[in-house]
C-alpha cells in the first residue's frame, strides 16, 4: 500500500499506526502550493522537475539549477526527506500518483453525505463502494473473453514499445541486462527485482521501455513479468470477495 497525505497532524499521526507493510508520501500538490507561497510561483518548473526527477543524476540537475536562482529555496526543500516526494528516491509504488486528488475526487462524490451524522454517512460510503465492486465485477466478467489484462497495463505496455526502438541489449545472465539507448545512456534492468534506473518500472510493476528491450532480446513474453495485480483474472477474484463482504 502507498499512503499519500497532505502532512496534516492527523495523518502524521495515522502513519505510526499503519507504518509496517505501507509506503509514505506527500502530495506534491500541497509541497508545491506551499513551496511557491513561501518563494514564487516562477520557481514553481524546478519543484516540479525535482519532485518528477526519475533518476538521482536528473534530480542533482534540477537542483542546481534551482540553486543558480536561489540559495534558501534548495535549503527548505532539503528540509523534506527526498524519498517522501522525489519520485527516484519513493522506496514504494506511487502507480502514477503524485498528489492526494483521488481523495479530493471521492470526497466531491460524497459532498452531500458530508453532512449527515458519522453513522449515516459510513453506511453511505459503504453503499457506494458495494455498488461500485460490483459493476467492477461484472466489467471483469465481460474482458475476460477478450484480454488477460487491465487496460490500465496494456496502456503501459504500448508506451513502452514506443521506448525500445534502437535500443542495443546485453545479457549478463537470464535476469540482468544492459541497455544502451540511442543518446548512449546506459541502464542496468533487473527482470528478478523488476526494477530499471529510469523508475518507471519500480512505479507499478509493468516493463518499462529497458525492461521490455531485455524481455524481447530472450524472445520472451512482456506480460510474464506484469504484476498479477493488473490480471482480469484478479479484478473479478477481488471485486467477488468484496461483494461476499459488503453483502455479509
Amino acid at each position: 500500500m502507498t499512503l499519500i497525505s497532505d502532512r496534516d497532524t492527523g495523518l502524521l499521526a495515522a502513519d505510526e499506526v499503519m507504518r509496517i507493510g505501507v509506503a509514505h508520501a506527500y502530495c506534491c500538490f500541497h509541497l508545491k502550493e506551499n513551496f511557491c507561497k513561501r518563494f514564487t510561483r516562477g520557481l514553481e518548473p524546478y519543484f516540479r522537475r525535482m519532485a518528477h526527477a526519475r533518476t538521482s543524476d536528473s534530480y542533482e540537475e534540477a537542483l542546481a539549477e534551482l540553486r543558480n536562482l536561489s540559495t534558501a529555496a534548495p535549503d527548505y526543500l532539503g528540509n523534506i526527506e527526498k524519498r517522501l516526494w522525489i519520485t527516484a528516491f519513493f522506496p514504494g509504488k506511487s502507480y502514477g500518483h503524485k498528489t492526494s486528488n483521488i481523495v479530493e475526487s471521492m470526497n466531491k462524490v460524497l459532498k452531500q453525505e458530508h453532512e449527515l451524522p458519522i453513522l449515516d454517512l459510513l453506511n453511505e460510503i459503504w453503499l457506494y463502494t458495494m455498488i461500485q465492486r460490483a459493476q467492477r465485477y461484472q466489467t471483469a466478467c465481460t474482458k475476460e473473453q477478450q484480454q488477460n489484462w487491465s487496460d490500465f497495463a496494456l496502456g503501459q505496455l504500448t508506451i513502452s514499445r514506443a521506448w525500445t526502438r534502437r535500443n542495443t541489449v546485453n545479457m549478463a545472465s537470464n535476469t540482468l541486462f544492459m541497455v544502451q539507448q540511442i543518446n548512449n545512456k546506459k541502464f542496468i534492468v533487473n527482470l528478478e527485482a523488476h526494477t530499471c534506473p529510469c523508475s518507471h518500472y519500480q512505479e507499478n510493476n509493468i516493463p518499462c521501455g529497458h525492461a521490455l528491450s531485455s524481455i524481447r532480446h530472450m524472445c520472451q513474453s512482456a506480460p510474464t513479468y506484469i504484476s498479477d495485480f493488473f490480471s482480469i483474472a484478479t479484478l473479478k477474484h477481488l471485486s467477488k470477495q468484496l461483494q461476499s463482504c459488503h453483502t455479509n
